[in-house]
């Protein structure tokens, strides 16, 4: 099973992923972010821009590819939007569902939140954004997932997000 979490930077992706495989032993978690600097692409902030975003996306395809074959069950954070400090640069739909995701889940939180989370998270490096552009990038994001996975969107909030994925992952192995 290969379960894909989107959402914004931000807003608790590696948080749940981690609590998720703690309850999931048998679940590997891994975000795309580290597929990808792992396997030669950019992943810095100050190097990200429109020209190694889509070679970033094809070396993801590939070297997820790779994690599924060492992973039984995964768990990997995903973004279908990559935010730069020039543009905001959509992932193509057709990157996305070469992931052969078998769920994808989206974490959708008040915008307000998510710019708290942001400016509390020091360890990271982020574009400031106003609160109108969270709302916009947070209803891109839904749509970009909804015309790459209209039958396996879910939305869910951080609060019961753990809950609803752990019943997903629970539903499965049965």
């Amino acid at each position: 099973m290969h379960i894909g979490l989107f959402g914004l930077s931000g807003s608790g992706k590696t948080t749940l992923a981690t609590r998720l495989i703690c309850a999931h032993p048998n679940y590997s978690a891994i975000s795309a972010s580290r597929l990808i600097a792992d396997h030669g692409g950019v992943t810095d902030y100050d190097l990200l821009d429109n020209n190694n975003i889509g070679s970033n996306q094809s070396i993801l395809v590939l070297a997820y590819e790779k994690y599924k074959a060492n992973h039984l069950n995964t768990i990997v954070e995903l973004h279908c939007l990559i935010e730069t400090e020039e543009a905001v640069d959509i992932v193509d739909t057709e990157s996305l569902k070469a992931l052969n995701l078998d769920a994808i889940f989206f974490l959708y939180l008040p915008e307000e939140e998510i710019l708290k989370r942001r400016i509390l998270d020091t360890r990271k490096r982020r574009r400031n954004v106003t609160l109108s552009e969270l709302k916009s990038l947070q209803n891109l994001s839904v749509k970009i997932l909804e015309s790459a996975f209209a039958d396996i969107t879910n939305l869910t909030t951080p609060e019961t997000a753990f809950n609803v994925i752990s019943a997903y992952i629970d539903e499965m192995t049965v």
